[in-house]
């Protein structure tokens, strides 16, 4: 009896280690998911950003020439 107990407890143990270790492994996914999602954004801001500025820098060099 005690030891039919003892091979529950050690199965549910083993579940629950399983069933952390792939929730852990879900959030890290999703983490790394989210983490380059947001480095696309803001690379992707950063990329308009800079053509802007070069677009920007361009009008001024051509006031410069005309005046």
């Amino acid at each position: 009896m005690l030891s039919q107990t003892v091979d529950k407890v050690s199965d549910w143990a083993s579940e629950a280690k399983d069933y952390v270790s792939d929730t852990i492994d879900k959030a890290a996914d999703n983490v790394g998911e989210t983490m380059e999602a947001a480095y696309e954004y803001v690379s992707d801001i950063a990329s308009k950003v800079a053509d802007k500025a070069g677009e920007m820098v361009d009008t001024g060099k051509n006031m410069l020439v005309m005046q």
